[in-house]
């Protein structure tokens, strides 16, 4: 390998902005197609109110975006929020998507660097984020930048449980 290809940058990580919209969309779409789970993107509603969140400096929800070579090649979502026992807010890293094609070429860690330094410069004291399991590619990024929680993950969707709601004796 040359000292110029050891030199390069992996991408140039930035924040969207408008002109944007376009090239996150088609990434988003990938990004929810992608894998043995993958599947249709949310509905388009969602995904235009989410990018609008992107851009609305009110909102605790931030967005950087990966560059290389004059497209747009990934993303990754942050949302920072209060904490009840870390004395300061955390960071969670809702998504973090690189073009298939071009892992294992450092974008991925480029843009969790910059989700580090984002998510701190908003007052984060810690940046937390899920995988799946079989998730292999992301498994080995991220077992050099963290350590496992050791919690494991849980969910209920709501809109489920409110169509057949619990009994509750009193």
């Amino acid at each position: 390998m040359s000292t110029r290809n050891r030199e390069q940058r992996a991408a140039d990580i930035r924040l969207p902005g408008p002109a944007d919209r376009d090239a996150w969309l088609k990434l988003w779409t990938d990004y929810h197609a992608y894998g043995p789970q993958g599947g249709a993107p949310p509905p388009a509603e969602v995904s235009a109110a989410t990018w609008a969140n992107f851009l609305d400096p009110a909102m605790p929800m931030q967005a950087l975006l990966a560059e290389r070579e004059g497209g747009v090649v990934g993303f990754a979502h942050m949302v920072v929020h209060p904490t009840t026992s870390l004395g300061g807010p955390s960071g969670l890293l809702l998504d973090l998507f690189v073009e298939p094609d071009l892992h294992g070429r450092g974008i991925g860690r480029a843009l969790m660097e910059a989700a580090f330094s984002l998510t701190e410069a908003a007052g984060a004291v810690r940046l937390v984020w899920h995988v799946r399991a079989d998730n292999l590619a992301a498994l080995r990024l991220y077992e050099r930048l963290g350590l496992p929680s050791g919690h494991i993950v849980y969910r209920s969707e709501l809109r489920a449980r409110r169509a057949a709601p619990a009994e509750v004796k009193g």
